[in-house]
């Protein structure tokens, strides 16, 4: 791993980047939509507003380079993974992508049978992208929950 990865000024230009995204008037938006959908709709308006695509069209300046890791949580259910972390595809986006009233049924199942919905989400999820060997720093807080991190690989 190179040394220039563990600069501090160069940690600090990555975090301040990522502070400035994710306190955005674009990205807080984006959240209070996704937040205030019905639990329906919430997993659709966090496909259609959180991904890295969505969030950029949105008006969020997120660098080429940044992973932003959007994970949608629900009492009871492993989290979803909306964005695309390491470049790995995520079938759950493409599958909204291409057909998003499923996500219609996909909020029905959620309520009448949710031991499909989350072996399906499971099975349809990014497994994790983080390399056992790359080295994080992460701080979480706030209601909407924000993460920030920096580290190398």
């Amino acid at each position: 791993m190179p040394q220039d990865d563990l600069d501090p000024e160069r940690l600090k230009a990555i975090t301040s980047q990522m502070v400035e995204a994710i306190t955005s008037p674009a990205y807080v938006e984006a959240m209070r939509k996704v937040k205030a959908a019905s639990n329906d709709k919430r997993l659709d308006e966090a496909m259609r507003r959180l991904t890295p695509k969505a969030l950029r069209e949105q008006g969020v300046r997120l660098p080429e380079d940044m992973r932003i890791s959007s994970r949608y949580f629900e009492e009871g259910f492993k989290p979803i993974e909306v964005g695309e972390p390491a470049g790995k595809r995520n079938l759950l986006a493409e599958l909204h992508a291409a057909e998003p009233e499923m996500f219609d049924l996909i909020g029905r199942l959620r309520d009448r049978k949710p031991d499909l919905y989350q072996e399906l989400t499971e099975r349809l999820s990014v497994e994790d992208a983080i390399s056992p060997l790359a080295l994080c720093g992460c701080a979480c807080g706030g209601a909407a929950t924000a993460c920030g991190g920096a580290g190398a690989g």
